[in-house]
Order: C-alpha cells, then structure tokens, then sequence
C-alpha cells in the first residue's frame, strides 16, 4: 500500500467521507493548521502552524516527514510561499508531487500564472476540483498533466429524501457562512416584496449569524409573511435531512461553491443569481431550468422568479427538477467519484 500525503490550510468536516475512502487505499497522512472533526484513527495528522504576512503565507512543520510519504499533494494559493519551498526541496528528493487548487474561484494576475507554469514544471501534475477548470487549464496555459476529481459529499441515502413536498407549507432554505460574497443581506431586503407566505430556513454557524441579525429583524416588522427559522451549527446530514425534506428550494444569492452540490444531494433544487462566471467552480454542475432557477440580479426579477417556484412546488415539475438533482450528484459529484478520479490520475 502506497502512502499519501495531504498538507493543506485545515481539516474540514465536509471531507470527512472523502479521507475515509482514501484511507482505504493509501496510507494517508495530513498536514494542517486545524482540524474541524475526528479522523478516523488509522489516519495520521499533523498539526502545522502559519505565519501570515500582506504578501504570504508560511506553514511551519516538519518538512522532512512529509518527504516520508511516496506521493505528496499540496493545496492552497501561490500565496503560500511553504509550498514553493517545498517544491523545491523535492528537487533532491524526486518524490511525485501534485498540486490541487481551484483555479477559476478567483481573478489571478499574468505573473501569477507565469508563477503557476513554472511550477506545473517541476512536479509530476496538477490536479483540480472541476472539469471545467481542467479543460482552461490544457486549453489557454497548455498544462497537460492535469486533472479533475468532480468536487462532491458523501452521498445521503436516498430512502430518506422526500421529493414529495407538496404538504408542506412553500419554504426556502440558506446553508452556509454568512460573508459579504453570500450577499444574503441584499436577499433578505428583496425579500420584504414578496408578497406570499414563505417559511425561510437559514442554517448557520452562530458566529456569522450577527452579520445579519439587523436585516433579519428588519424583515421580520416588513413582511409577517416570511417565517424565519434559525439552525445554527447544525450541519450534520442527520439532522439536515429534517430541514431539507421540508425545504422546497436553496436560495444562495452570492457566489456558490460546494453548497450547491450539498443541496442537491438531498434533492433541493437551487436559486441562484445569473452569471457562469461570478460562481466558483462548482457551477459547472448546475443547468438552468434541470435542476434549479437562474434570476437576473435586480428586485423584480428575483420576485417574478419566487414566485415561479412558489407555483410549480406542488406539481410534477418540482419531482422532475428534484430527480434531476439527485441525478446529477449520483452520476457526478460524490465523493466516491472523487476517489476513483484520484486514483486514476495518481497512477498515470
């Protein structure tokens, strides 16, 4: 059995299952700042430490143990100047060294991808979260040891979801971090126009929730049509189930990454603003009117399209929207599909 080592900024619980899997296959070892959740126990950690300058980022450890291992990927930006470092050190050692980052989450400059092509030289492949970032990558920079792993959660079992909803009262729900590039607080003013009865179910965590307690407040006194209900740090699937199964679609008014891939899993189709190229990578999953709604980013627009969901929740087109979604995580975006990709690049 071969051994993998993983040095990225932090553990998160969402890729809990796909660190299970990988722990089937390979002897894995992590290196990170922090973890969010329990390992399982035949998987190493090792806790790093990073210094943060206004130009870079440096992890602290020790870097000889992870040349232990016989394959090494490293995530995060080129910011982080430890991984260059690391790079480099490899030059004596030759162990295979891969690079996995989303490329097209955010604007880089020419020196940066002048930087990036430099080191796709020096290592034996690059790999990324989606399709669509592989295929810019071969196509305008010409790097061809590249590869994508489908970006997915563990699947839910699909005996619990009920696609069925037309008993339930018209709701709509919002998972994730609240920061200024969820643009929730421009969803909640244009939600004051909605003039239907709406329960609006926000799960999460009980920090960023202050962000918006003022605009939360504000609805309420506006519009005694929208319910609002509150989870926060709650986003176990066990108790998510609950919440989706009563939820009819996610809104996510900002720029969506995996959260459109957690809604889909439990068969929710998705709301979001239009724009390919203002989401993360992620969108690539998404297809208007299949398995969720574009809306134009102005008031009237988002309206007319609540209300078009508001009519079709008790139909069979909601079924069929709900269907598509959980085809598109079954046949696509798990982490199942993450694995198998991974151990295929990693054996070319």
């Amino acid at each position: 059995m071969k051994s993998l080592a993983i040095l990225q900024p932090s553990i998160e619980i969402y890729r809990n299952d796909f660190y299970h899997k990988l722990s089937k296959i390979y002897n894995l070892e992590l290196f990170a700042k922090y973890k969010n959740s329990d390992l399982d126990k035949n998987i190493k950690f090792n806790k790093t430490t990073i210094i943060k300058t206004n130009f870079f980022e440096f992890e602290i450890f020790n870097y000889l143990k992870l040349f232990n291992s016989d394959l090494i990927i490293l995530t995060g930006n080129l910011k982080i100047l430890s991984n260059i470092i690391i790079i480099f050190i490899n030059l004596f050692y030759k162990k295979k060294i891969y690079y996995l980052n989303q490329v097209l989450s955010k604007k880089h400059s020419n020196i940066k991808f002048i930087v990036f092509k430099i080191i796709t030289k020096l290592i034996s492949g690059v790999i990324t979260y989606t399709k669509t970032e592989q295929r810019f990558l071969k196509r305008y920079y010409r790097i061809k040891k590249c590869f994508y792993l489908s970006n997915g959660l563990k699947s839910v079992d699909p005996k619990l979801i009920n696609i069925d909803k037309s008993n339930y009262p018209f709701s709509i729900i919002f998972i994730g971090k609240i920061s200024p590039k969820v643009n929730l607080d421009t969803f909640l003013e244009r939600l004051i126009k909605f003039n239907s009865k709406c329960n609006l179910n926000i799960v999460t965590t009980s920090k960023s929730i202050k962000i918006i307690e003022r605009k939360l407040n504000y609805l309420k006194e506006k519009n005694n049509l929208i319910t609002i209900k509150l989870f926060l740090d709650k986003f176990d699937n066990s108790f998510l189930i609950d919440i989706f199964n009563s939820s009819h679609f996610m809104i996510y008014p900002g720029s969506v990454g995996l959260s459109l891939i957690h809604a889909f899993n439990f068969g929710v189709p998705v709301i979001l603003p239009f724009g390919k190229y203002y989401h993360m990578p992620e969108i690539e999953a998404f297809k208007n009117e299949y398995n969720g709604f574009y809306y134009d980013d102005t008031p009237d627009n988002f309206i007319r399209t609540l209300h078009k969901c508001l009519n079709i929740y008790m139909l069979d087109d909601y079924k069929r929207l709900s269907n598509n979604c959980l085809d598109t995580v079954k046949f696509n975006y798990n982490t199942e599909n993450m694995v198998n990709n991974l151990m295929y690049f990693l054996k070319i």
